[in-house]
Parts: structure tokens; C-alpha cells; sequence
């Protein structure tokens, strides 16, 4: 009876496992549609407004967004809290339902173990009784019932340890499925060994009753074991079940990636546009410009948001793909192709996370990367218009050089007697000038020139002519712009660390060792960026524009020099310019060349001892 009893207490179980089963099924796909619904929906929906957002106003477009957004975050976290709430649920039924099972497959090995010692006990049951049939002496019975006795009172000693562990506070259920099969087993000794002591043929009825109940037992287990097999059937339909409706979510969630950066891919077109519109425009569009880049910024915090509600749907669905390997936990086969499965679509999620990341990163670069352009392109135009505007007084003065050059020829032409004059004057122009200091001298030299283009009567200067006739020969661009410190425009701190900088990156090998680190190099260049115009460039410009030095001159020979203390030096020293530059820029070849020639500043091929171009050094004398 009570073995009867056990059999309906794991059928019971065994049909409140399928219930329980049933009931995770159903809730699981619930939960999947809805969130693949709402996955849908929320895509749909934030793509509608992205589009409604950008079709109003600014100041409508962020209080919609603002209000959508915490619309959004609502309705999230209501979906979440439910899905929670379902998985708590199917968490629980499923513990309940793995509980179940280790109580039938408690059940069943015990019941394997007794139909093994009955199974024993028979065929000895069988040899006494046929050894007794064919005529053996009452001593192999002795020997048979001493040994049954032996294994009766084993058992019993360990029923008792169980009975007495039921009081324990230890209690688990496979102590009470043994408890309660030693009470089966026990009762049927006690009937074999009551048989035992009746005539032979009654106790092999009873011994042959008891195989009847044993197989009775076996079938009933067998039975079971049909229903556990046709519910793991009914699980694995399940999961077939359920793996479309993932695949239907992951279809969702993917669709969500590529529209986002295909919007903001035209998004950024259309700023672009707007940028090279408002570079054109007044001072008022300048304005709207800087109100729709704050739009853009509450843009880029509502796609933000979308993206975390992205990733809290990622979350609910690995929080789905764990609850489904939950279920199916009980074969290890399908567990290890369900964690296979969850391993490769969280890579494929965090290779889409990942690309996601990389196009917006690469959309704010290329934004970025337009806006210092454009300031770029402003900055170039006023460095061009300021440029224009000198190469227009440039223009002026070379026409007036001109008209001058051709008053001197024909001066030339009438009066040949004036030739000794001129020599004259042009042995007392090239003699150190008696002033103090060198600005000083080139002062007076600014005024003789500026003499001699106004007609007066000064002695022409004729040093000056034939360095102009030359640089019309050698097309030159040298004007008088340079004819009065006054037309002088010195470079700004930036753009004379922004010079050195471009120069620094040329300097050959010889000069980086003598000066080891790039900061003294950028002092040296920096006084040679001071003297020069800002419009001008020594070492990168045009080799046909002479470069005109306004630093300090030598006062022996008024030719341009700069000051610094050099390497293993405490006293402060002056240097030519030009050897400076060819130190530092010359080839090998050209620099021994140079090296050759007298400790004194090399000759220019433009004849304008003013002259600082790196192309203008003559190599021959």
C-alpha cells in the first residue's frame, strides 16, 4: 500500500511539473512577443518623432524631445518592472519543478536498488527451494534463513539511522524517500519472514506474491518514466517554439542599429550644408547657427537615451536567453548548444554595440573636423584679404620702382658724365654708416631711398639700381614696401609658434645635434621669425621674393644677425642670419661648399645685403 502510495505521489508530481511547465511556456512567450512588440514599437516610435523633432522649430523640437524622452523612460521601466515580475515567476516554477525531478529520480534508484536485492534474494529463494525439492537436508534452509536474517537486520539498523535522522532539523526529501521506501521494504520482509514459518509451499506463494508486487512496482516505474519522457519531448518542443520567437526579437533589435546611423549620416550632410550657408551669411544667421547647435547637442543626449533604452532591452532579452537555458537545464546536450547560442549572439551584440559607437564617434570627428575647417577657411580669408591688401601697395610701389628705374636709364643715356658721381655714391653706400646703433643706420638709409623716389637731389643710390636691374633679370619680387619701418607688420605670438613649429620639422641632423632639444631650436627660430614680415617666409616661401630683414644689423657691416648663447656657452654671441639658416637647413654638400668660404655673412645672388631668403644664398662669389 504504501509503495502504491509513492507511485501517486510521483504521478501527482510529475503531472504538477507538467502544469508548472506549461505555465513557464506560456509566460515565456508572452514576454518574448511583447518585448519584440514594444522593441518594434519603440523603433517606430523614436524614429517618428526624430522626424517630428526636425521638421519644427528648435525650442519645439527640445520640449517635445524632453517630454517624449521622459514618456519613454516611463514606460521602460513599467515593461521592465513586469518583466521582472514574470521571470521571478518562472524562476520560481522551474525551482519547483527541479525539485519534483530529484525527488522521482530519488525515488527511482531506490526503487532499481530493492527490485536488485529482491531480484537476489529470488534466485537464492529459487536454489533453496530446489535443493529442498530433490530431497536436501533442513540445514541448507538453516543456512538461508541466517543469511536472510543477516540482511534483514542490516537493513534494518540502517532504517533505524534514518528514522532517527527524521527529527533531526537535517530533514531533506531523499531522506524522506528512503525513509518511506525502508518502511515499503521492511513490510515486505516481515511478510517473507512471517511465510518463512509456514510449510514450503506457502512461502513460496509468498515469496512469488512479493515478485508480482515487485514487477507491479517495475511497470509503475516504467510508466513514469514514459511520462518524464514525453515532458521532456513536450520541453524540447518548447524551446523549438521559442527560438523563433527570439530570432523575431533579434530581427527587431537589429533593425534598430542601421537606421540610426543612416539618420545621423543625413543629419550630418544637412549641417554641413548649413555650415558653408551660414559662413556666407550676416551676423543674425550667425545666430541661428549657434541656437541649432545647441539642438544638435539635445539631439545627441536624446540619441543617448535611445541608446540606453536599447541596452535595457538587450538586457531583458539575455535576461529571456537565461530563463529558456533555466528550462532546458536538465539535458546537458541542449544546455551546452543554448550557452554556444547566447555566447554567439552576445558577440554579435557587442560587435554591433561596438560598430554603433565607432560611427557615431566617426560622425562627431567628421562634424568636428568641419567646423575647424570652416574656421580654417575664415582665418585663411582674412590672412588672404590682409595679404591682397599688401600685395596691392607691393603692386604701387613696384610701379613706381619702375617709373623710377626708368628715369635712372635714361639719366644714364643723356648724361654719361654722371657715371663717376654714381660710382661715387655707390662706394659711399656700401661704407659702414657712422651712426651708433643699428637702427640708426638704417633709418638714414630708408631716407636716402625715400630721396630718391621723391626727385630730390640727393646722389641716387646705385647699389640699389643695379640690385633691381638684376632682380628683373632673375625675376624677383622685391619692392620698395620695405622702403620705411612703418609698412613693417610683425607676426602675432600664434603665428610665430605656429611658423617655428612648420620650420622645425626641416631642420637637418647636424643642427639637432648641436642643439638637442627642440626648445632651443624654437628659440633660435623664433628670432628669425620676428625679423621678417608676417607676409613672408625665409625658409618655405617663394624663392623668387626676397625676404627682408627688420631685426638687428652688425655694426661693422650692417647685415642682419641675431643674438643667442650657444651650446657650452654662458656669454651671449651674435651670428649672420644667413650662416644661421644654412646650418640649419643646407645639405651636406652645399653647407662644406659654404663652409669653405670667410667667417663673415655669405653673399646674396639677389644683391639686397637686406635679403634673408634660404634660395637667395649665392653659392659662388
Amino acid at each position: 500500500m504504501e509503495g502504491r502510495r509513492g507511485a501517486l505521489d510521483l504521478s501527482e508530481e510529475i503531472e504538477l511539473c507538467g502544469k508548472l511547465r506549461n505555465d513557464i511556456g506560456k509566460a515565456l512567450k508572452t514576454d518574448a512577443h511583447n518585448a519584440a512588440k514594444y522593441g518594434r514599437h519603440t523603433v517606430c516610435a523614436y524614429l517618428i518623432r526624430a522626424s517630428q523633432i526636425y521638421s519644427s522649430s528648435a525650442l519645439f523640437r527640445a520640449q517635445s524631445e524632453c517630454e517624449e524622452s521622459k514618456a519613454l523612460e516611463s514606460l521602460i521601466e513599467t515593461e521592465a518592472l513586469h518583466l521582472e515580475e514574470n521571470v521571478a515567476t518562472a524562476e520560481t516554477s522551474f525551482l519547483h519543478a527541479t525539485a519534483s525531478i530529484e525527488k522521482i529520480e530519488v525515488a527511482t534508484a531506490h526503487l532499481h536498488e530493492t527490485n536488485s536485492v529482491l531480484s537476489q534474494q529470488l534466485d537464492r529463494s529459487l536454489q533453496l527451494i530446489d535443493e529442498s525439492t530433490e530431497g536436501g537436508s533442513s540445514r541448507h534452509h538453516q543456512l538461508w534463513m541466517n543469511e536472510f536474517e543477516v540482511f534483514f537486520y542490516s537493513f534494518v539498523f540502517s532504517f533505524q539511522r534514518l528514522r532517527n535522522c527524521e527529527g533531526s532539523t537535517c530533514r531533506s526529501a531523499k531522506y524522506r524517500k528512503k525513509l518511506t521506501r525502508g518502511c515499503v521494504f521492511c513490510s515486505l520482509c516481515n511478510q517473507f519472514t512471517f511465510s518463512i514459518s509456514r510449510p514450503r509451499r506457502t512461502s513460496v506463494e509468498a515469496l512469488l506474491r512479493s515478485i508480482m508486487n515487485g514487477e507491479e512496482q517495475t511497470r509503475g516505474l516504467k510508466a513514469e518514466m514514459q511520462t518524464l519522457k514525453s515532458t521532456l519531448e513536450v520541453l524540447e518542443r518548447t524551446k523549438e517554439e521559442l527560438i523563433p520567437v527570439l530570432e523575431s526579437c533579434e530581427k527587431a533589435f537589429a533593425s534598430l542599429f542601421p537606421v540610426i546611423p543612416r539618420r545621423r549620416d543625413a543629419e550630418l550632410v544637412h549641417y554641413k550644408r548649413k555650415v558653408s550657408e551660414m559662413l556666407k551669411n550676416e551676423q543674425g544667421i550667425f545666430s541661428e547657427m549657434k541656437k541649432r547647435e545647441h539642438c544638435i547637442v539635445e539631439f545627441s543626449s536624446a540619441q543617448q537615451k535611445a541608446a540606453n533604452v536599447t541596452e535595457a532591452l538587450q538586457k531583458e532579452e539575455e535576461k529571456l536567453a537565461a530563463l529558456c537555458g533555466m528550462l532546458i537545464g536538465c539535458l546537458p546536450p541542449c544546455l551546452f548548444l543554448l550557452k554556444e547560442m547566447a555566447r554567439m549572439e552576445q558577440t554579435e551584440m557587442d560587435a554591433l554595440r561596438e560598430n554603433e559607437k565607432r560611427i557615431m564617434n566617426k560622425g562627431l570627428e567628421a562634424l568636428q573636423k568641419a567646423e575647424r575647417e570652416a574656421d580654417e577657411v575664415a582665418g585663411a580669408a582674412d590672412i588672404a584679404e590682409s595679404r591682397l591688401s599688401d600685395l596691392r601697395r607691393a603692386h604701387a610701389a613696384f610701379t613706381n620702382l619702375e617709373g623710377l628705374e626708368a628715369k635712372i636709364v635714361e639719366a644714364q643715356e643723356n648724361e654719361k658724365a654722371r657715371s663717376l658721381t654714381l660710382a661715387a655714391a655707390y662706394s659711399t653706400f656700401h661704407a659702414p654708416a657712422p651712426t651708433t646703433t643699428p637702427a640708426a643706420r638704417r633709418e638714414a638709409e630708408w631716407q636716402n631711398n625715400a630721396c630718391m623716389q621723391s626727385g630730390g637731389s640727393r646722389t641716387p643710390n646705385i647699389s640699389f639700381a643695379l640690385f633691381f636691374s638684376g632682380l628683373r633679370k632673375g625675376d624677383s619680387a622685391y619692392t620698395d614696401r620695405y622702403a620705411s619701418q612703418e609698412t613693417f607688420e610683425p607676426r602675432s605670438p600664434e603665428e610665430v609658434e605656429a611658423l617655428c613649429r612648420a620650420w622645425e620639422h626641416y631642420v637637418h641632423p647636424r643642427a639637432r645635434e648641436f642643439w638637442q632639444t627642440a626648445e632651443a631650436r624654437i628659440e633660435i627660430l623664433q628670432k628669425i621669425a620676428r625679423g621678417v614680415h608676417r607676409g613672408y617666409d625665409p625658409v618655405l616661401g617663394d624663392d623668387k621674393q626676397c625676404v627682408v630683414w627688420y631685426g638687428d644689423l652688425s655694426e661693422d657691416d650692417n647685415l642682419p644677425v641675431i643674438r643667442m648663447v650657444k651650446p657650452g656657452e654662458t656669454q651671449e654671441s651674435q651670428t649672420y642670419v644667413n650662416r644661421t639658416l644654412v646650418f640649419l637647413y643646407a645639405d651636406e654638400e652645399s653647407f662644406n661648399e659654404l663652409q669653405e668660404k670667410p667667417k663673415k655673412a655669405f653673399t646674396m645672388a639677389c644683391a639686397n645685403p637686406l635679403c634673408v631668403n634660404l634660395t637667395h644664398i649665392a653659392l659662388d662669389d
